[in-house]
């Protein structure tokens, strides 16, 4: 087996994992409340992700603490807004609209920090809107859209502010102090 098939292997198993969580989630919220799932699924979590990065967690400086925080917020947001809105709407709708925050991403830096992006990324965006909505908005309109619907897409919001976040971290700038208005 090649190292790029291997790649390509490890992608398509990441991508079946992924989608088959949003059905996982769904089932399990037939037994729980929304927020003691996400209690008992990320308290699970705490022991084995400690000792995995024991090492690092000594080392932890007050910056990097507080860069954990923001991020922890954000991601909490995300998982809050996603498995509430699971609840209420269907598995495949849910992960459709979760995956649109890799979407956002580029569109939330031109809008927010005012960062050019290309014409392509526009172009991509708009498909992506336009594939989104015909994926998800009922025959009768954008109005008879669930509940569901709408809190999953707060957390695409989420989701990509934390992809933000944590790009201006890794390469060492304030966020949200003018993050993206900088030239590369």
């Amino acid at each position: 087996m090649t190292l790029r098939f291997k790649a390509h292997l490890a992608l398509l198993l990441c991508a079946l994992f992924w989608g088959v969580t949003f059905v996982v989630v769904k089932d399990a919220l037939t037994d729980s409340s929304v927020f003691a799932y996400l209690a008992a699924r990320f308290t699970l979590a705490i022991p084995p992700m400690a000792w995995f990065y024991r090492a690092d967690l000594r080392k932890l400086s007050a910056s990097d603490f507080w860069a954990g925080v923001r991020i922890g917020i954000l991601m909490f947001g995300g998982y809050a807004f996603q498995t509430v809105g699971i609840a209420e709407t269907t598995a495949s709708k849910a992960a459709f609209i979760t995956g649109f925050s890799v979407v956002l991403v580029p569109v939330l830096i031109a809008l927010i920090w005012r960062r050019r992006i290309s014409g392509w990324a526009w172009a991509g965006a708009f498909a992506s809107l336009a594939g989104l909505y015909y994926l998800t908005v009922p025959r009768e309109g954008i109005a008879d859209l669930n509940r569901g619907d709408l809190l999953v897409t707060g957390c695409s919001v989420c989701y990509a502010l934390q992809i933000i976040l944590l790009s201006a971290i890794a390469r060492g700038i304030r966020w949200p102090d003018s993050v993206f208005c900088r030239s590369p």
